[in-house]
């Protein structure tokens, strides 16, 4: 009887020994997904969504790159179309509530430079849990009619080097990058911009 209660014992020290290194482990991995998750530098605001080894940023006066993505209504658009215009192209994503600030700000923008603005908001899809229907009903609630455009795999983001949510890049009407914002826009700002470079 005293050998089955020593072997029962050390089976049951061997199991909590075993969960232990994985919880262990487990702790470790996530510390280390979590560094690599890169913040907005310091006094710049925003949700991180990229490696800490992404690359350095596009640089100012250079051509803003090229791409074309679908829209909410299934019709693809490419950034060069817009050239004539001021454009905000604007990377955001539902879960992001430094974007929800500026939405209605960007909305009344585009509205009150009509014409001479374009905003594009390029949705990070690839970091959506709820895909399109989720982006589609956001927009809708919001009454938002800037165009939204649907990166699902991470492309733009990619291209654009962008390091976190919201980041805005602005271009000019002859296609070259003249700001780059990290953070939130304010109206001040956009205005700002905008009377800069009509």
């Amino acid at each position: 009887m005293m050998k089955k209660i020593i072997a029962a014992a050390c089976m049951l020290g061997l199991v909590l020994a075993l969960g232990v290194t994985i919880w262990d482990a487990n702790q470790d991995e996530s510390k280390t997904s979590s560094s690599e998750t890169m913040a907005f530098p310091e006094g710049e605001e925003g949700a991180g969504i990229v490696s800490s080894n992404a690359p350095e940023q596009l640089e100012i006066g250079e051509n803003a790159p090229d791409f074309t993505l679908e829209n909410l209504q299934g019709e693809l658009t490419s950034l060069s179309m817009y050239e004539g215009k001021i454009v905000f192209l604007n990377f955001w994503a539902t879960w992001c509530d430094y974007c929800k600030e500026e939405m209605p700000i960007m909305e009344s923008i585009q509205s009150e430079y009509k014409g001479d603005v374009h905003v594009i908001a390029v949705n990070a899809l690839n970091s959506e849990l709820d895909g399109v229907n989720k982006v589609k009903n956001y927009i809708n609630q919001g009454g938002y009619t800037f165009e939204v455009l649907l990166d699902r795999e991470g492309s733009v983001v990619n291209q654009y080097r962008v390091v976190g949510l919201p980041t805005t890049f602005v271009i000019d009407k002859e296609g070259k990058l003249i700001e780059t914002k990290l953070g939130p826009m304010t109206e001040e700002y956009m205005q700002g911009v905008i009377e800069g470079n009509l």
